[in-house]
């Protein structure tokens, strides 16, 4: 296959999928340019070698290692990540893909293509469009991001949505609003936010919201008949 943009991995993380032992992969570039964004390193697009690396990885680990995950940078931001997922389903390992979802055309094409197990897509903000481009820094994709979300719920494929809640971007109400769009049985995950890799030097200052907050948050998202905790 050709060259990709997996700019780093870890061999094997016990975090990144829960109830897995996997293989992270960190794809290059995106498209969004959220202020408070902890992976700023990845935002420019680089062309690496290392794929190789990783599949014979898997190759010599195939024993203990479960599967591999795509994450970024926004994984699904070329159709490399479709052709690697290929590579790596020929080995017999999971799939699981860490999206904005920005990219509902390639995330339909990896589920029709039973290429991936898993989805985890951050839902960034308020689900509307002035909100989501305060979040993202940009205003180019927020039908795109509706639209992954529909694709992920009317489709048999096993996924959660994630959000990371930063002040001043979004809140508890912000949260219960987004349950209109998320159905009941549906996991929805809080995260805390941590300032201290931030794209930008405002967000680096900004104090994250208590422990207690979060946990407030995720009962009301239970309360109201969908799957949550904090993460």
């Amino acid at each position: 296959m050709q060259n990709t943009r997996i700019a780093d991995y870890f061999e094997a993380s016990l975090i990144d999928w829960e109830g897995k032992i996997a293989t992270t992969c960190f794809f290059s570039g995106c498209n969004f340019r959220c202020p408070w964004c902890q992976n700023g390193k990845l935002l420019k697009k680089t062309i690496t070698e290392l794929h190789k690396s990783i599949l014979s990885l898997l190759e010599n680990k195939k024993d203990w290692i479960d599967g591999v995950v795509f994450g970024g940078g926004e994984p699904l931001l070329e159709e490399d990540a479709i052709e690697f997922a290929e590579e790596v389903k020929k080995r017999g390992f999971l799939i699981k893909i860490d999206t904005n979802g920005s990219k509902p055309e390639i995330l339909k094409t990896l589920i029709e293509r039973n290429l991936i197990d898993y989805v985890a897509l951050d839902i960034k903000a308020r689900l509307n469009e002035e909100n989501y481009k305060v979040a993202t820094g940009t205003n180019n994709f927020f039908k795109e991001v509706l639209e992954s979300i529909k694709i992920l719920i009317e489709n048999n494929i096993d996924f959660e949505f994630r959000t990371t809640l930063v002040p001043e971007i979004i809140n508890k109400e912000d949260v219960i609003f987004n349950l209109k769009f998320i159905p009941e049985k549906t996991k929805y995950i809080i995260q805390k936010y941590n300032p201290q890799n931030a794209l930008t030097p405002k967000f680096r200052n900004v104090k994250p919201y208590p422990d207690e907050y979060l946990e407030e948050v995720s009962n009301e998202i239970n309360k109201r008949g969908r799957l949550s905790w904090v993460r």
